[in-house]
């Protein structure tokens, strides 16, 4: 008899290999089942009014910060031989929620992406400087800590289109899990000037990517209550020498199209709630 089990579908798990039950004075090992990582990003925005341009009163030296929207925009300074400033040096600034890592979840990448404006001069070197704070607003005594001490450097090119994403080390985000928000400064020491996309839901935001442990479903659960336990053993032992069809099905646990004692096995190995 050929018993059909086309609307019960378990798969083994994916370069699983065989195990076998350890038996001995202490009866049966219990092997738990694998699971696999599966990538979760988390994208924040700018915590809202904090945002805007670091500016040089005195040309070249940057000395306080003034909240915009629009277009930010970030330049070198610039002087002529006389000592004349004809370029002020500016930065944008934004200060970003420090994201809550998922449960269980390993920090993997972080990147800003953002927008300029398409008739800024767009090519050439930059910079990002990184900082974390403890406050949700940002100051000038805090602008200088990061101007002057940054928690990170990031040293990029700026793209030729006007879309642009630059990767951020992992490293200082690790160091500091505990911190409540991240200063990101973006600038431009070339000459040439660069307008940045600060519109309400196009400024630049920051992306996580988590790598967070999944659990598989186990198949040796044939009747789905989240445990392998006597009601599966009672499955397999129900059809005990019956061919099943398609293979892989219901309590055909190794896929051979026979319910046998490598089936027996499998249940009594994962023996317990599926994890």
């Amino acid at each position: 008899m050929i018993f059909h089990f086309r609307t019960i579908q378990r798969t083994l798990f994916v370069m699983k290999f065989p195990l076998p039950i350890v038996f001995g004075l202490c009866g049966v090992t219990l092997l738990s089942s694998p699971g696999h990582a599966d990538n979760v990003y988390v994208t924040v925005e700018h915590v809202s009014g904090e945002s805007g341009l670091i500016y040089s009163s005195g040309c070249c030296v940057p000395d306080f910060f003034f909240p915009a929207e629009g277009y930010v925009e970030t330049s070198n300074c610039g002087t002529t031989s006389n000592g004349t400033c004809v370029q002020y040096r500016s930065m944008g600034i934004w200060l970003y929620p420090y994201p809550e890592a998922p449960e269980g979840g390993d920090l993997m990448s972080i990147t800003v992406t953002g927008d300029r404006y398409p008739t800024s001069q767009l090519s050439g070197s930059g910079l990002l400087l990184l900082e974390f704070a403890s406050d949700d607003f940002l100051s000038t005594a805090f602008l200088y800590q990061v101007l002057n001490s940054p928690d990170q450097q990031v040293n990029m090119t700026w793209p030729s289109s006007t879309e642009f994403t630059f990767g951020i080390p992992r490293g200082p985000f690790e160091a500091n899990p505990q911190q409540s928000h991240i200063a990101l400064i973006a600038y431009k020491p070339a000459s040439t000037v660069t307008y940045l996309d600060n519109n309400a839901g196009a400024a630049p935001t920051l992306t996580f990517r988590y790598d967070v442990e999944v659990a598989e479903p186990c198949p040796q659960d044939i009747d789905g209550n989240g445990t392998v336990d006597g009601g599966d053993l009672s499955a397999i032992l129900g059809f005990w020498g019956l061919s099943v069809d398609p293979p892989g099905t219901g309590p055909d646990l190794n896929g051979d199209g026979r319910v046998t004692g490598a089936d027996l096995a499998e249940v009594l190995s994962y023996w317990g709630p599926c994890s």
